[in-house]
């Protein structure tokens, strides 16, 4: 016979996890039906070509709060005056926001997105 604790939490488990599929199936079948209620919209408004021609969109995620990005710089150059270039300031954010630090994508990702912070700052303390 089995251990009965593990089989009990195999089976918890299993069904948690039925659970969260239960779950994702319904989220795709409502997303199925939006795409085919647009693209009836679409086909009703006059569109001429396949809508299934219209490939998929990705919407960018926020990766930081509002104003985060500034308050991190500002501390940062509190902390480190000796940080004073971009990709400087985007290493140390990625080290401390606890990230990946040998991914560049994110590296050029955060250091495009330091530079139009520290762009807009300069901007403004010019005027």
């Amino acid at each position: 016979m089995g251990n009965i604790y593990v089989i009990s939490g195999l089976v918890r488990k299993r069904g948690e996890l039925a659970y969260a599929v239960m779950g994702r199936e319904m989220a795709l079948q409502a997303a199925k039906r939006d795409l085919e209620s647009v693209d009836r919209a679409l086909v009703l408004f006059g569109y001429q070509d396949d809508p299934n021609a219209i490939g998929p969109i990705r919407t960018p995620k926020r990766i930081f709060a509002h104003k985060e990005l500034s308050r991190l710089i500002i501390q940062i150059r509190r902390d480190k005056p000796e940080l004073a270039d971009n990709p400087a300031l985007a290493r140390e954010i990625i080290a401390r926001k606890g990230w990946d630090t040998q991914d560049r994508d994110l590296y050029n990702q955060i250091r495009n997105k330091v530079k139009d912070v520290t762009k807009r700052r300069c901007s403004i303390k010019g005027n």
